[in-house]
């Protein structure tokens, strides 16, 4: 059957732009009527604060600024300005950014609208980021948070996307000695980063450096950090060619940034940024062997097998969404969670004198309400 879709983007360019990109190539592969929203293209969100402010405080020195973003009123005042944009008449909304998955289940909600909403976090790190009643599946790329079943029962690891131009073509071993470097997409991590490019420069020795520059600054950052034997590529939107003919990346720990590189092949270090979930998934992949610290270069150990899963995992994620959607995102059971939990609720409930009366009736309580939605799951 033939779907009517819209994939919901980012509000600047990001990696969820590239996201998009992927879901949106697979959909159409598919057959089904798709279509994409990216926020700025509907509204002037180019320097507005909102999506401005933790990248300026990070590049200054002070990335903890960033867990603003993850204040609560933000979702529920976006979706007060956004919500009108969104046409809720599609049968499958797919959206790569959690506040337009907020301002979508919040639009949904309010018109009584049926279509079927997907969360995805194309990242490594744990998911989901943000819950609605409204979302009816949550997608990622690292593991499932413990979160209330009715939630948990909807999440999917289905790998981070990339789009298919980053598939990689040519063996490792067949590519010049290239080193790409990205600092983002407008270039703001590069004071973070310059350490790691110099270190990388002169351990590896590559015949070339590619200095990824989407901004005037990034530029000029670029043209003052004297990197030898670089050369700086501006304005490069698409960098998958640039990818698939390089031995070494660079790169932040954002998730796009990092299943882009290894999808195309290369051997991908990872900086730090001084952005908290981007250090988190950096030294969970570091860990796997799947990435590696830029201060180790040529003394990094790389785990060949979990980098072939992992880039196998990045080229079939899109697949995986779609594969979700087509069949309605179904929740998932888990019988023995819930035999456990019948066990631990008798267990609370067992008579006897209890010092914590109080605790043990909201143990109870809460026990109970786990059970409940799993019996609604599986009814």
């Amino acid at each position: 059957m033939t779907l009517r879709c819209l994939i919901l983007g980012g509000f600047e360019p990001s990696g969820h732009d590239s996201t998009a990109d992927a879901l949106l190539e697979e959909g159409v592969a598919r057959g089904h009527i798709v279509d994409s929203l990216r926020w700025r293209d509907v509204v002037d969100l180019a320097d507005h604060p909102m999506f401005t402010s933790h990248r300026y405080a990070a590049a200054h020195g002070i990335p903890d600024v960033a867990g603003l973003l993850d204040e609560d009123w933000i979702a529920e005042a976006l979706s007060d300005d956004l919500g009108g944009y969104i046409n809720t008449g599609y049968d499958a909304f797919l959206s790569v950014h959690p506040w337009s998955s907020m301002i979508c289940a919040h639009a949904l909600s309010r018109t009584q609208a049926k279509g079927l909403l997907v969360d995805y976090h194309c990242h490594f790190g744990a998911f989901p980021i943000v819950t609605h009643d409204r979302i009816d599946a949550y997608c990622g790329g690292g593991r499932v948070r413990a979160l209330r079943p009715r939630i948990r029962s909807r999440c999917h690891i289905v790998g981070a996307s990339v789009p298919r131009r980053f598939h990689e073509e040519s063996p490792l071993e067949s590519r010049p000695d290239t080193l790409v470097v990205s600092a983002g997409s407008d270039g703001w991590a590069i004071g973070a980063m310059l350490p790691a490019v110099h270190s990388l420069s002169q351990k590896l020795a590559p015949s070339r450096v590619v200095l990824l520059a989407p901004s005037e600054t990034s530029q000029q950052h670029w043209q003052d950090a004297k990197i030898p034997r670089s050369e700086i590529v501006a304005n490069s939107r698409d960098i998958s060619r640039i990818l698939k003919s390089a031995r070494w990346y660079l790169c932040k720990g954002s998730g796009v940034a990092i299943a882009e590189g290894l999808a195309a092949g290369c051997r991908t270090f990872v900086s730090s940024s001084g952005i908290f979930w981007e250090e988190d998934v950096a030294e969970l992949l570091k860990g796997r062997g799947i990435v590696a610290d830029p201060s180790l270069a040529g003394d990094a150990i790389f785990i060949e097998a979990n980098i072939t899963n992992m880039s196998k995992q990045c080229r079939l994620s899109a697949e995986l969404v779609w594969n979700l959607v087509e069949h309605g995102a179904p929740p998932k059971h888990q019988p023995l969670e819930e035999k456990m939990l019948a066990e631990l609720l008798k267990q609370a409930a067992s008579e006897g004198t209890d010092i914590l009366p109080r605790t043990r009736a909201a143990l109870e309580a809460g026990l109970e309400k786990w059970r409940a939605e799993w019996r609604e799951i599986t009814s």
